[in-house]
Formats: structure tokens, C-alpha cells, sequence
């Protein structure tokens, strides 16, 4: 099966029709108006070749497999913890025909942290703190101090208000650890309100045991899972168009959900992405010439940019949400495959 594409099929899906609801509408003039940085990468994406086999978009559920999780060392807004025993099996469809591994959006890498090691291993994310992170994590040296630094912190008000601080120039085992504490001690891991609940658990108030727990139990595991992990900070569609002739490197990109499919606005902050930034994203993962998928919730770009791949669907809880009552949501995941 050929898994590139010719330029008809890589831009003419991605142009709006006529009828888009979309805010911003994305159409000739976007490709005329880009940078000229941009412009020469655009222009080589067009000129890909080859015709992509053409499937149905409705494809019934993942096949079952054992799936050993971790849980990420970050809490994400629209992580794929409790979706990775799911998207896996998918995912090692072309396991055959692999021996690279890229997730361009990080984050916490759920899906990373619950695949098995392939040759190389690629994790990039547009966030510094997160690349920061994902360095230090998987570097045995800088690891084993950030599990040094940690066993100092308690769960406090206090630890949390300090990494929130500006603590100017910082090491990078020092942003990787405030980083960490940031998220692990707030709200949704959105690092604004400290988060505390008189639930008790293990003898002791939820919260502080679950950080005990992290750091005793889990975080070893995420260590030595994330070795030799290599670590990239750039956009996810430029660090997608880099790696398009990687024929073997399997691509999974789970980047933030587009704005129009979700009610945080602000989940995201200053790496909050567009639907101009989307658009770039599907073209480059079009282009890629190995196995590429994308996660998201369904929307009238997605189905239209993505209506030749395979599409596969997950009616799941919003975890996200702070109600009892969890509403339930259709999370999908396309593949060129």
C-alpha cells in the first residue's frame, strides 16, 4: 500500500468549501500569504507523488491487546491516559514496518509511555517546560537528579506558589522540576490553582498521596521507560515536515483539540493552536511518507482534510470535566493506514 500522496491529494481535501462554519476560513490565499519561510517547505510538500489506497472512514473498534500503561508524568489537557489501551493496538498495525517512533505534540505522551520500544524514539513538543522535561527524563544522569531534587518537596500550598514564581535563568533540570510541580500540584495540571481535596486516600488527603505515590512508584517506571528518548522543541507540523521521508518512522500526533469542539478556551495558554496551525498539521502528516495518525474530536475540518484516511471512534468520559456526572464524548483517531 502506498502511503504517500500526489499533490492533488495532499492540498485539495485541506481547502474549505463553501459552506464552513469555521471562524477563519482557510483558502487559496493562505498558501499565497505564507511567510517566506514557509513558502519553500509548502511548495515541497506539493510536489509529493504517489496515490493513496482509499478507505472507509468508518472502521469498527480497535482489536484487543494487552497494554501495559503508565501514568504520565504530567497531567494534559485532552491526554490519552485512559484512551491508550485503545489507540496501541491501532497503532501496531504497522509495527512490522517500523523502527521509528515520533509523538510531534507530547506533552504527557500517554500513548508514548504505552507503546513498545522501537530503534528510535522521538518526542517534541512546542513547550519549552515540556521539552525541558522530557530531557531530563530521558537522560539517566539528569533523571537521577530530579529524583533527588523531588524527594525534598512536599505537597504544599508553598512548593506549589515557588515553582510559579519567575525564577529567571534556570537550569534545565531546575524549569523541568518547577515545571513538573506546577502541573502535578494544580487543577487540571493547568498550573494556576493549587489543587486540594479532604478526600483521604492511603491513610492521608488524596492529593499528597498520590504525589508519594508518583514519586516512589511511578515516576522510576516513567524514567526508565523515557531512556535514550530523544527530545525536539519546535511546532508539531514543522517537526512533522522534517521527518516526511521517514518512511519507517511511525508518526502519532495527538495535538490540542480544535477550539471550535471544546468548551476550555484557555486550556492550552500560549501553545494554543489554530485552525491555520491545524490546517499545516494535517498537510504535513499528508505528506509524511510512513504510517501517520492523528487524534481528535471530530469536526467539519477534520472530515473533510482526513476523508480518504481510516477513522476509528471512542465514546469516552470528559475527565476533564469538574462535575460529578462525567459527560461522555466521541474521541476519534485517523490513520493513513
Amino acid at each position: 500500500m502506498a502511503l504517500s500522496t500526489n499533490p492533488t491529494r495532499i492540498i485539495a481535501p485541506l481547502l474549505p468549501s463553501t459552506d464552513t462554519n469555521s471562524a477563519r476560513p482557510i483558502d487559496s490565499a493562505a498558501i499565497r500569504n505564507l511567510t517566506e519561510e514557509f513558502r519553500p517547505a509548502v511548495q515541497k510538500l506539493l510536489a509529493f507523488s504517489g496515490e493513496p489506497e482509499t478507505t472507509s472512514p468508518n472502521i469498527a473498534l480497535s482489536p484487543s491487546a494487552v497494554i501495559h500503561r503508565l501514568r504520565p508524568p504530567v497531567k494534559a489537557h485532552g491526554g490519552k491516559y485512559y484512551l491508550a489501551r485503545r489507540i496501541v493496538p491501532i497503532l501496531l498495525g504497522v509495527r512490522e514496518k517500523i523502527s521509528e517512533y515520533l509523538e510531534p505534540c507530547a506533552f504527557g505522551a500517554s500513548v508514548f509511555l504505552a507503546m513498545p520500544r522501537v530503534q528510535r524514539e522521538i518526542l517534541g513538543d512546542i513547550n519549552p517546560d515540556v521539552a525541558a522535561l522530557w530531557s531530563v527524563l530521558s537522560d539517566e544522569r539528569s533523571a537521577a537528579d530530579l529524583v533527588r531534587h523531588l524527594s525534598g518537596v512536599s505537597y504544599t500550598r508553598s512548593e506549589f506558589e515557588e515553582a510559579k514564581r519567575d525564577a529567571g535563568e534556570i537550569t534545565q533540570l531546575g524549569r523541568a522540576a518547577r515545571f513538573l510541580i506546577r502541573c502535578r500540584f494544580s487543577r487540571g495540571g493547568l498550573g494556576t490553582s493549587f489543587a486540594w481535596s479532604e478526600r483521604t486516600r492511603g491513610g492521608r488527603p488524596g492529593d499528597e498521596n498520590a504525589w508519594e505515590t508518583f514519586r516512589q512508584q511511578e515516576l522510576p517506571r516513567i524514567i526508565a521507560r523515557a531512556r535514550g528518548v530523544e527530545v525536539t522543541n519546535d511546532s508539531c507540523w514543522w517537526t512533522v515536515w522534517q521527518s516526511r521521508e521517514k518512511i519507517h518512522r511511525l508518526i502519532y500526533a495527538d495535538p490540542p483539540y480544535m477550539p471550535q469542539t471544546r468548551s476550555a478556551r484557555t486550556a492550552y495558554g500560549p501553545n494554543e493552536m489554530t485552525l491555520h496551525h491545524h490546517f499545516w498539521l494535517v498537510a504535513a502528516l499528508r505528506a509524511h511518507s510512513g504510517p501517520a495518525a492523528i487524534s481528535g474530536y471530530r469536526c467539519d475540518e477534520y472530515d473533510r482534510w482526513l476523508k480518504d484516511w481510516r477513522r476509528f471512534d471512542f465514546d469516552m468520559p470528559n475527565n476533564a470535566g469538574q462535575t460529578k456526572r462525567k459527560q461522555r464524548r466521541t474521541e476519534s483517531l485517523w490513520t493513513n493506514w
